[in-house]
């Protein structure tokens, strides 16, 4: 009984981190944010994809890699 206890406090435990990395992932937009037009795209955090990584930066997004994020539609 006590082993079940346990187990699924770490459960809770892992799922909150889990969703706090979600949670700040995005902050607020950066005001008055200016980038320049070079297109390099970059996969945010939030699964969006953003024209280069100052672009993301301005929406507030905390993290991103390189490349367009993957499509839900694979019929392109």
């Amino acid at each position: 009984m006590k082993a079940l206890i346990i187990v699924a406090f770490l459960l809770t435990v892992v799922k909150s981190d889990c969703c706090k990395k979600e949670n700040n992932c995005k902050g607020e937009p950066v005001k008055d944010c200016v980038c320049i037009q070079i297109y390099k795209t970059v996969c945010g955090c939030d699964g969006k994809t953003y024209g280069n990584n100052c672009v993301a930066r301005c929406e507030g997004v905390k993290e991103w890699k390189e490349g367009e994020c993957p499509s839900l539609n694979n019929n392109r």
